[in-house]
């Protein structure tokens, strides 16, 4: 009886440590954000930002702890629309207590939720969340966003996907790249960018004021606008809307205006940095700060980011943690990313 215990025991034990490591060089490599996210340390984040991959490629969290030591984290991910940043939101919370979160907000110009490629963009904003209700309602969410887009709905076997994790696992046998079995240490800053210049030639959409026509409404999904207002009101956190930088045609930005003006009643900042104003605030240009037409390159995310540290030590009161022991991961991360960025320079990427 006691070597029958002894035996099962033994298999419980080696089956759990085969399924950890098969599922580590299976899981979403795509999704950092919110999978490196639980590996940081509880309660050292001041600010959080979410959104896109606007978001990812235009704030630098490095660039912020080596300027000003603002402890900061990017929870973005590629194609993250409303939903899921709210979600991500109340995740964030579970481990931190940030002052201020960041939220990009392209995504509530109803094009960019149809802008996704297939169900990649689902599994990476929802698989590698820890379970919970959360995880389940985040679940719901990218159901019908699957769903909404129409490609083939309605995608009868994605809720076993996205539930049971291991089938979404199980399809990236034939994409596995030798970087799915390192051991992860210093890629926890989510920043995603380059060197490379693309000039950009832009109209005078920069300037274009007109509101929807059928007011908030305009605003896609606003229902987690306002989810995500509530949310920090109900913790006392300072909520900021923002926009990156890039080719904003009239019908983005006569959702980004109304959202503007839907912002400034429930007292929350908007930062449009599609819009000219900003833009000769902080010395950015189209010729030499863009990588595409929707992504800012490393010159792009310095004024950016530069724009962000001022703004988050005036208008939010953060503070520099830098010299405090428990705060060490944000400057190894600053490391990284800092070498990094001169490969890539040197590399011409």
């Amino acid at each position: 009886m006691k070597k029958n215990i002894i035996k099962a025991v033994c298999f419980t034990l080696i089956l759990a440590t085969v399924t950890f490591c098969v599922n580590y060089v299976l899981c979403w490599k795509d999704s950092l954000g919110i999978r490196q996210f639980y590996a940081m340390p509880k309660n050292t984040m001041d600010v959080i930002y979410f959104g896109s991959s606007h978001a990812e490629y235009g704030i630098n969290t490095a660039y912020q702890w080596d300027d000003y030591g603002i402890a900061s984290y990017s929870m973005t991910e590629g194609g993250q629309n409303l939903g899921t940043t709210y979600y991500y939101m109340v995740e964030a919370l579970k481990y931190q207590k940030p002052k201020v979160m960041v939220v990009e907000m392209t995504f509530t110009a109803p094009r960019w939720e149809f802008a996704g490629n297939g169900n990649s963009y689902v599994y990476r904003s929802i698989v590698n969340m820890r379970y919970s209700k959360n995880y389940i309602d985040n679940v719901k969410y990218g159901i019908d966003v699957a769903n909404t887009r129409g490609e083939n709905p309605p995608y009868p076997d994605l809720w076993k996907y996205l539930v049971f994790k291991f089938p979404v696992y199980h399809t990236r046998y034939t994409d596995l790249h030798q970087t799915d079995f390192k051991i992860e240490k210093l890629e926890r800053g989510r920043y995603e960018g380059s060197s490379v210049c693309v000039p950009q030639t832009v109209s005078a959409t920069i300037d274009y004021d007109e509101r929807c026509a059928d007011g908030y409404d305009g605003i896609y999904r606003k229902e987690y606008v306002d989810k995500m207002i509530q949310l920090c009101e109900d913790h006392d956190i300072q909520l900021v809307f923002w926009i990156s930088p890039y080719e904003c045609p009239e019908e983005d930005m006569q959702v980004f205006n109304t959202l503007s003006d839907y912002s400034a009643e429930h007292g929350i900042p908007f930062l449009n940095f599609s819009r000219s104003e900003l833009q000769q605030e902080i010395g950015f240009d189209y010729a030499t700060d863009m990588i595409e037409d929707n992504h800012v390159n490393f010159d792009g995310c310095r004024k950016i980011t530069n724009f962000f540290n001022q703004y988050l030590v005036d208008s939010c009161g953060v503070q520099s943690h830098k010299g405090e022991d428990k705060y060490t991961i944000y400057q190894e991360i600053a490391d990284y990313w800092n070498a990094w960025e001169v490969d890539l320079r040197a590399e011409g990427r």
